[in-house]
Formats: C-alpha cells, sequence, structure tokens
C-alpha cells in the first residue's frame, strides 16, 4: 500500500496511550515507532494519511484490552497542524515516504 494518494493528503496525528500492561504498552510503542516518532513516553506524532490512519486504529484495537486500556488518536486539520506549540527538545515531523503495511 503506498503512503500518499492525492485524494489522500497526510495530517498530523496525535497518538497517546495508557495501559497497565508492560507487554501491551512494548507493543504499542513498537507498532507506534513504525508511524511516527515518539513526543513523550506514550504518545507520538505521526504524518499520515486517512486510510493510513484507519489502518492503525484497527491495528490499534488488535492491541488493547478494552477493560483496561486507553487510546486516544487525534487528528489535526490543516490549518490545526500550523498552530500546534512544541516546546523543548523536539525533532520536526516529517513526511514519510512511504508506508508499508
Amino acid at each position: 500500500m503506498l503512503a500518499r494518494a492525492n485524494r489522500d493528503p497526510l495530517r498530523l496525528v496525535i497518538i497517546a496511550y495508557d495501559t497497565p500492561s508492560d507487554r501491551r504498552r512494548r507493543k504499542m510503542a513498537k507498532l507506534l515507532d513504525d508511524f511516527g516518532s515518539r513526543a513523550q513516553m506514550s504518545v507520538f506524532e505521526a504524518m499520515l494519511t486517512a486510510t493510513q490512519m484507519a489502518w492503525l486504529c484497527r491495528r490499534m484495537e488488535g492491541l488493547i484490552e478494552p477493560a483496561e486500556d486507553k487510546v486516544y488518536i487525534v487528528s489535526a486539520c490543516n490549518r490545526c497542524q500550523t498552530e500546534v506549540v512544541r516546546l523543548g527538545l523536539q525533532a520536526p515531523i516529517e513526511a514519510p515516504a512511504f508506508f508499508i503495511a
């Protein structure tokens, strides 16, 4: 699956998760490392298309225990992306050249 299609633009996505399980936490972090960069211990930023975001949501649903875990996936609109404020040590978020499913 290619990352970019003209009809499916990239957008900034913030993913945050919390789980009491070390095993699930490692799996979630490993999955998210393939999509973006870590902003905090359990918060990631990524540039994704709507298709990639839907795929990521399905993968995260398969990893979590709904009665114990929390996952927040927030997509920023184009205007909102320009208003994100990052303070301190932050690497710039770059669009991936491609996406492998």
